[in-house]
């Protein structure tokens, strides 16, 4: 049976109070604004994708993780830190909320070109949109009180986490569930 599955930094150990302060702060209500009708991502779950795969069976599984060992030889662990939040496509019409990279943006772009070059010998296309590092944070349901949200974003311009290295990749199956996706990590990768 076929698994959704994704490769990523798991940055929950390092992000879950801070990030979930940072929610907690978009969406609290406000005098007579309620808060925005968003899908926050549980701190537990934060990660980075690399590569999303979707839908794919064991063999290939198997694949990706003889592959991507190969992409990582020569790289050391290295420091990033998330600063500044943001949505796409953009804050006006948002529809995802991310916090975006202040330092290491470069290493990730490196690594995800290098993980999608390996995985193209495999069978698998390279994205065909140029890598933005971001850690995804929440989903619009719907429009209301987009611009309450947007005044809220603007606000937390100046967000900063604290620094962390990226020293492990992980491999992961995504499950959906009506209260959100839970994980299970397949396989994990050193730098």
């Amino acid at each position: 049976m076929p698994t959704r599955t994704f490769l990523a930094v798991d940055c929950a150990e390092f992000l879950e109070a801070t990030v979930s302060q940072l929610i907690r702060r978009l969406d609290a209500p406000s005098g007579s604004d309620p808060g925005p009708a968003v899908k926050w991502v549980r701190p537990e779950n934060l990660h980075l994708t690399l590569k999303f795969f979707g839908d794919i069976d064991d063999e290939d599984i198997v694949a990706i993780s003889r592959a991507v060992p190969k992409a990582l030889v020569d790289r050391d662990p290295f420091p990033v830190r998330l600063a500044g939040v943001g949505a796409f496509p953009d804050v006006q019409r948002a529809r995802t909320l991310w916090i975006g990279f202040q330092s290491g943006s470069e290493e990730l772009i490196a690594l995800q070109e290098a993980i999608d070059e390996q995985l193209a010998d495999i069978g698998f296309r390279p994205e065909r949109r140029r890598f933005h590092p971001h850690l995804t944070i929440g989903r619009l349901r719907d429009g209301r009180n987009r611009d309450a949200l947007v005044r809220r974003i603007e606000q937390e311009q100046d967000f900063s986490a604290e620094p962390f290295f990226v020293e492990e990749l992980v491999l992961v199956a995504s499950h959906l569930k009506p209260k959100g996706p839970t994980y299970t990590v397949l396989s994990s990768f050193e730098l």
